[in-house]
């Protein structure tokens, strides 16, 4: 396959995995890669609509336009869109499969993999770098076994998985290291390192949380991304209100895949200043959406692998909605 893969998953839902791969495809747009983003399954009732007619996640269309590429059915092959407490419909690289209600679909998730196979070879064969998201949570053990979202497609691929978790909500540490503890053997050898985001504070006073992971799971430590309350520009899905964060992603090294430190590794030679470009004048203020200025500032990329990027993560799904995506 030509393009390397990175793939970010979570220790649970609303950890910032999807501003943290629309801010890396902004900065390794900007170093001159083709950057596409992939998220196997995602579930929002609110979604993009891609130029051919077909529906994706929002927050694909986001990271889509931080590549600055079109956005693709292929980004989001998988696509769910609640439709009561326990079902949601199915859409499937763009086009409507049907309804399905939770369990129904726990079985027609192993159906959908070719698809989800398809769109991503689709996009790895057109670019140089795939970042590719998860869904909630890498742990979720009873619903490994069909998993199209997380371990399971990483696994079908062998793209190399970093794992994002949260410190702002607490427990950052036992959720990592939890993580390790419950996921099987192959499947914690997919991941290459792991990032703690939303950290407030002096990052010194977390230097020994982060050499205690490191050392009770194996894997490296790869960043530890600060909160940050000031980006609000954003769009929101319906089923993820995004708040704000800065990232900075201090320690993320060329060694996370074979093959990847050609393109992860070497340095910028001299500093970006990045804006995202926006549509123009939309109704409030959605990037999205015809009507937004023009630019706005997402942050200095001085060298790579020492990324910074502002932007910001999800914030919870309600229940149904959780048990609908994890995987």
């Amino acid at each position: 396959m030509a393009a390397t893969a990175l793939m970010f998953q979570g220790t649970g839902s609303d950890v910032g995995k999807s501003l943290i791969v629309a801010g890396l495809a902004r900065a390794y747009t900007r170093r001159g890669l083709r950057v596409r983003p992939f998220k196997p399954q995602n579930m929002s009732n609110n979604a993009a609509v891609t130029a051919d007619g077909g529906e994706i996640g929002r927050a694909q269309a986001l990271q889509a336009r931080a590549a600055r590429v079109a956005p693709s059915v292929h980004m989001n092959p998988v696509l769910l869109k609640p439709q009561s407490d326990v079902g949601a419909q199915v859409v499937v690289q763009g086009k409507v499969l049907g309804n399905a209600k939770a369990r129904e679909y726990q079985g027609l998730k192993p159906k959908l993999l070719g698809a989800v196979l398809d769109s991503f070879g689709r996009l790895a064969a057109d670019c140089d770098l795939v970042l590719v998201e998860g869904a909630g949570s890498a742990s979720e053990v009873n619903l490994r076994k069909s998993d199209i979202a997380n371990m399971g497609f990483s696994r079908a691929t062998d793209v190399p998985v970093i794992l994002v978790g949260d410190i702002d909500r607490g427990g950052v540490i036992a959720s990592l290291v939890g993580t390790k503890a419950v996921i099987d053997a192959a499947d914690a050898g997919m991941i290459v390192g792991f990032i703690v985001n939303r950290f407030r504070g002096d990052p010194s006073l977390f230097d020994d949380g982060m050499k205690t992971v490191a050392e009770r799971t194996g894997w490296p430590a790869l960043g530890l991304v600060p909160y940050f309350n000031e980006a609000h520009r954003l769009p929101a899905e319906d089923a993820v209100v995004l708040q704000d964060i800065k990232v900075v992603v201090q320690e993320l090294r060329g060694d996370l895949a074979e093959g990847a430190d050609s393109l992860l590794g070497e340095p910028l030679e001299h500093e970006l200043h990045r804006s995202c470009e926006r549509a123009g004048d939309g109704p409030n203020g959605d990037p999205l959406v015809a009507g937004t200025p023009k630019s706005q500032q997402v942050g200095v990329v001085k060298e790579l692998p020492d990324v910074e990027l502002r932007c910001r993560p999800q914030h919870e799904r309600n229940d149904r909605e959780v048990q609908m995506e994890r995987r």
